[in-house]
């Protein structure tokens, strides 16, 4: 069975070639005239995520048990699942996956990927809050070097 290291590799392949048809797609309505609704288009590119997610979790049922979460340090109460379900609709498929798509109208795949990829700055912090988890040092380190990498691309034009 694959690792947790394999799987987000794996994603991360997936998302590559997922966002560079994606824009791929909003240029060609835009060549045939259409100008695509942002909401709809991100919808759809999450329809197309859930099918493909949905066929991998039939074909891995019941192959290994799961390794265990790293949500120990965090109580499991049932009246805040959904809360934290809905939150997660909202701030990932809904606002992350729309503005992605909208980004993707202007700018090119690699660029828009690149940018996503700085969200660690983000969700480290919110992490500590949220879980307690305190980043090792060196994340320290990764967040200068992100931004200096982010403001190269920036002003390299």
């Amino acid at each position: 069975m694959l690792s947790g290291t394999a799987w987000i590799v794996l994603a991360g392949l997936g998302q590559a070639v997922s966002i560079t048809i994606s824009r791929k797609a909003l240029l060609s309505l835009k060549l045939a005239g259409e100008i695509p609704n942002l909401p709809t288009a991100a919808f759809m590119r999450l329809i197309g995520g859930m099918a493909i997610a949905l066929l991998l979790w039939l074909l891995l049922e019941g192959t290994e048990e799961p390794e265990e979460a790293a949500t120990h340090s965090c109580p499991q109460r049932l009246e805040q699942t959904w809360l934290w379900v809905g939150l997660n609709a909202l701030f990932g498929p809904i606002l992350g996956v729309t503005c992605l798509i909208w980004a993707l109208q202007t700018m090119q795949p690699g660029l828009v990927q690149t940018i996503a990829a700085t969200a660690p700055l983000v969700s480290v912090p919110f992490a500590r809050w949220l879980e307690g988890h305190t980043p090792p040092p060196l994340y320290y380190l990764g967040c200068v070097v992100a931004l200096a990498g982010l403001s190269g691309i920036y002003f390299s034009g």
